[in-house]
């Protein structure tokens, strides 16, 4: 009964959405605010039925309903309760219904939101989200029922994906859903705007905070889906350029030039159309990478089985939703048009122009490398997979460009006299100051001129951001009389919006050091007799012995090794593998996954994995690599995420005394 309740509730919200989106049409072009009000019901409405929809399916995969046919795909009754809530968004239904549910909230928080700035927007902008609402109702309700009934009540399910099992999985599909999904509320509003007779030339300040909100997600999701790869996949790395993973990146390249664009109207009234170009390509991006996650055009581990139906109608949509709002924006290119226009590349302006250069052909070249399996197969007639190395030669380079381009923007002024020169002479120290120490380190032994590079032009990042809070220090120094390290703080901090800047910019530099260690890291495989030793670089293992356990329905055979660093000893490590019955068919095979064991600091992570083992663990074969700087990747984004927030965090207001 509860599922057919649950599916009665996506039926019901597909009708609903058709009915708010006509009367949401009707009501704009008859500038009827009672039918508009009407319509925004009605989204209320869509948000409640979807609530439902959601609730119903997380109860039944708990209470493990087999039944459904869903819950015997993605749970068993062994299984930890925080997994079956996760099972939700596992497959293919649930996660569609995820998508769904989460655009529904956001679209009613558009619908009654209470600022009076966007109140001419609202409408078309809802009508906008109705649209997509209708389409992912459509989906889940005709197409991909995540309530759809078994003939047979089965006893026990198949269980939730070895892989997903990871608290990783539990955060990653979410935040990474919230970032695409929050990207529609920009979108809407860009498109309204659009819609508008007169152009409105604040739209992108109504669009901040869901701008940040999604890209600060996105990010999450990222960060999340990285970790999860680097300790879950068992095969040393945190990014593969897998088309799938690649498709995360598209919006939040996008997302970052867009945030960049938007700044630039906010400041000069220049770039209004690329702003409105490059919110419908975040959208747009977010859409294709949930169509690319489905499709099966290209071969993924995280893709979904392809169905050539709900290709079509990915397609179809996609094509609607970018496609009619490119056209409408060539047509009213002229409207669009800014007064202030970007005239000089060598000025702030410029900078954030070139900026969006660099962003758009990072996007462009991940676009291309992952969608090239389906160029080649259809230009060609065979099927052609570009590796890292093609990646690696392109946004290499590009990255590191972007990265010296960021620590030269921060220190031009938004305000230079005629004959001011662009920078000060501490800009000129800190250039030279990067270049002896890219000499420096590649003397030393860092041979890779991607990585000298790389570490060069985050400290070249570091140096001249906290130059230029030296900088507002002093001035406020001149206006205050405060000095010292205090002084320094308050400058640092004075500005919120600028200090949250401040901190994703020292995060993304924090990063690029991460990315630097990369091409240094060491690898080998090794079979090993019970109490052998055996040295990978500083490290010295010894194989001391191998046990199983039974741990939630599953069985784990783990490795117990003693860790030594330079003859002192440090630890034991525990790599494992793992073997998940299907508990729907006994019979069938096993399915197998590995447990790394990662020991590290901030210089270096060492990484080991269980191969294999004969004589019953007489003879163990174990992989271990030491990777270099990738906990500066971590500390980097998680730094991102807060930089987000503190720009996301509300000034407070000054009160007249």
């Amino acid at each position: 009964m509860l599922a057919e309740l649950g599916h009665l509730a996506l039926v019901s919200g597909f009708l609903v959405s058709i009915y708010a989106l006509v009367t949401y049409i009707v009501g704009i072009v008859g500038k009827n605010e009672r039918l508009i009000k009407t319509a925004n019901g009605a989204v209320a409405v869509t948000a409640l039925l979807s609530t439902v929809a959601s609730a119903i399916l997380v109860y039944l995969l708990v209470v493990g309903d087999f039944s459904v046919e869903y819950v015997v795909s993605h749970t068993n009754r062994l299984l930890p309760l925080i997994y079956k809530i996760s099972a939700f968004w596992a497959g293919q239904e649930g996660s569609l219904l995820l998508w769904l549910w989460l655009h529904t909230l956001i679209a009613a928080m558009i619908a009654y939101s209470e600022n009076k700035e966007t109140e001419h927007l609202r409408p078309a902008a809802s009508a906008v989200m109705s649209f997509i609402a209708l389409f992912f109702f459509g989906i889940t309700a005709f197409l991909m029922n995540p309530f759809a009934r078994l003939d047979t009540v089965y006893p026990d399910g198949v269980g939730l994906n070895p892989l997903l099992q990871n608290s990783g999985m539990i955060i990653h599909p979410v935040t990474l859903y919230i970032g695409y999904v929050a990207f529609a509320a920009p979108f809407a509003f860009g498109v309204a705007s659009l819609l508008q007779k007169k152009v409105d030339p604040d739209w992108t300040k109504y669009v901040r905070t869901w701008t940040l909100v999604a890209w600060g997600f996105l990010s999450v999701g990222i960060l999340y889906g990285a970790q999860w790869a680097y300790v879950e996949l068992g095969w040393g790395g945190y990014w593969a350029w897998d088309p799938v993973e690649n498709a995360s990146l598209f919006p939040w390249l996008i997302g970052t030039a867009f945030i960049h664009s938007a700044l630039l109207h906010q400041r000069r009234k220049a770039l209004n159309a690329t702003s409105l170009l490059l919110v419908i390509l975040s959208y747009g991006l977010s859409v294709f990478g949930t169509y690319l996650t489905r499709s099966g055009v290209v071969q993924s581990v995280h893709g979904f089985p392809g169905i050539p139906i709900l290709n079509t109608l990915f397609l179809t949509f996609l094509f609607v939703l970018v496609v009619g709002p490119l056209v409408l924006l060539y047509i009213r290119r002229d409207e669009v048009a800014d007064e202030g226009q970007v005239s000089k590349l060598l000025s702030k302006e410029g900078s954030f122009v070139l900026t969006n250069y660099i962003l758009g052909a990072a996007t462009l070249a991940v676009l291309i490398g992952s969608l090239f399996p389906v160029i080649s197969r259809n230009l060609m007639g065979a099927e052609i997979s570009l590796d890292q190395g093609y990646y690696n030669m392109v946004n290499v380079p590009l990255g590191i460009a972007l990265a010296f381009l960021m620590g030269a923007c921060v220190r031009i002024p938004w305000k230079r006299n005629e004959g001011e020169p662009l920078f000060s002479s501490d800009f000129y120290y800190s250039l030279g100051a990067t270049v002896v120490l890219v000499l420096v380190l590649y003397f030393l032994g860092v041979k890779h001129i991607g990585s000298a590079l790389a570490i060069g032009s985050a400290f070249f990042v570091i140096l001249n951001l906290l130059l230029e809070v030296n900088y507002t220090a002093a001035i406020r120094s001149e206006n205050t009389g405060e000095t010292g390290f205090g002084n320094f703080i308050k400058a640092l901090t004075g500005n919120r919006r600028r200090l949250g800047a401040f901190i994703v910019h020292m995060a993304i530099a924090l990063t690029m050091i991460g990315f630097a260690g990369a091409p240094f890291d060491v690898e080998t495989s090794r079979s090993v007799k019970l109490g052998e030793s055996w040295t990978v670089g500083d490290y010295q293992l010894t194989y001391k012995s191998l046990n199983e356990k039974f741990v939630n329905g599953y069985s784990s055979v783990y490795a117990t090794l003693e860790v030594a660093k330079n003859g002192e000893f440090i630890g034991v490590m525990t790599p494992e593998m793992q073997f998940h019955k299907n508990y729907l068919d006994p019979q069938a095979e096993e399915k197998q996954m590995s447990e790394v064991a990662v020991r590290g600091n901030l210089s270096e992570d060492l990484y080991i994995i269980l191969a294999g083992w004969e004589q019953g663990g007489e003879i163990a074969t174990f992989k271990v690599m030491v990777n270099y700087l990738v906990n500066w990747i971590w500390l980097g984004m998680y730094l991102l995420v807060v930089g987000t927030v503190v720009a996301l965090w509300p000034q407070k207001k000054m009160v007249a005394q």
